[in-house]
């Protein structure tokens, strides 16, 4: 059966969750070596400062690149150098956050909201994984105060756009997803949750342009294809939608062009993608059979009503 809007849209912010920005690493102030203690203890002061931001901004890019493994290894090398580092907590935050442990991710942004140089981060971690449990007004609160102490944080700004999305505040959606494109204007991610929220909206031929989009910056975005899927068989492009479809989710990938046919009224197109499901299907397609029991219940239902 095709997802539910809002199953759809928990599932494309989930793709941007991995992503964190880091402040600049600390610069020394170009002072050449003296030959007093002071000195060479600031000099040593200063080493260790680059090291730790170095490290930090190396966690920031593991982080989003998804590579937790090497995260972890980033984040311990932080600890030897500061066991209270505040990045590599939060650190290890977004990765709980990654790995959808939400209730773990909330208890390490909490403690860190008071800590200088990560609480607009930590902030915006609190009102991704709020986003995640369904609390969207307490996630509102917190990237709100994000963006009040760094108007950077493109990912509180995706997460306002699907806010507004959940109560329908369309203008306001869309001004979060282009402050978002501003700040990270390849990010596949934001594009494909624009376009689902054009897609709310009946907006089928800009949301599938916008899924084309993400898919170009980003052909791993599985998201984007299903929900391109749903796009073009909303226009009635019920074979395009299709076109290219891996084996392995054929049948998934039936079911959601056949319901879209069938809200769309053409009944004859639906019933014949869900058997193709069926057929399709390594084993026996619940969705699908459901979804045929469905369909003859409509059927019948417009045949009454035309008597």
């Amino acid at each position: 059966m095709i997802l539910r809007p809002t199953e759809w849209h928990w599932r494309n912010l989930a793709l941007a969750i991995l992503v964190i920005g880091l402040a600049g690493c600390a610069t020394t102030d170009g002072q050449g070596p003296g030959s007093d203690q002071n000195t060479a203890s600031a000099m040593k002061k200063s080493a260790a400062a680059e090291d730790e931001a170095r490290l930090a901004r190396d966690l920031g890019q593991a982080l989003e690149h998804g590579e937790l493994s090497k995260a972890q290894f980033l984040i311990g090398r932080l600890r030897t150098l500061r066991p209270d580092q505040p990045e590599a907590s939060l650190g290890e935050g977004e990765i709980e956050l990654s790995q959808g442990h939400y209730a773990a991710a909330i208890k390490v942004f909490e403690k860190l909201v008071t800590a200088e140089p990560v609480s607009a981060r930590a902030h915006q971690g609190l009102g991704l994984a709020f986003l995640m449990t369904g609390r969207s007004d307490a996630a509102k609160k917190h990237f709100d105060i994000a963006l009040e102490r760094d108007a950077n944080l493109w990912r509180s700004w995706n997460g306002l756009g699907y806010y507004h999305d959940v109560y329908k505040q369309w203008v306001e959606s869309q001004k979060s997803y282009s402050e978002a494109l501003k700040l990270k204007p390849d990010s596949a991610a934001i594009i494909n949750n624009r376009g689902f929220s054009r897609l709310l909206q009946s907006q089928y031929e800009q949301a599938a342009e916008d899924f084309i989009t993400a898919l170009r910056l980003n052909p791993k975005l599985a998201i984007a294809r299903t929900n391109l899927q749903i796009a073009l068989a909303w226009l009635g492009r019920y074979e395009q939608a299709l076109a290219g479809v891996n084996p392995d989710t054929l049948p998934r990938a039936l079911n959601n062009v056949g319901y879209v046919a069938m809200l769309r009224g053409d009944y004859s197109v639906a019933e014949t993608y869900f058997t193709r499901a069926m057929e399709a299907s390594p084993s026996y397609d619940e969705q699908a059979a459901a979804n045929l029991r469905r369909l003859d219940a409509l059927k019948s239902n417009k045949n009454i009503s035309k008597k």
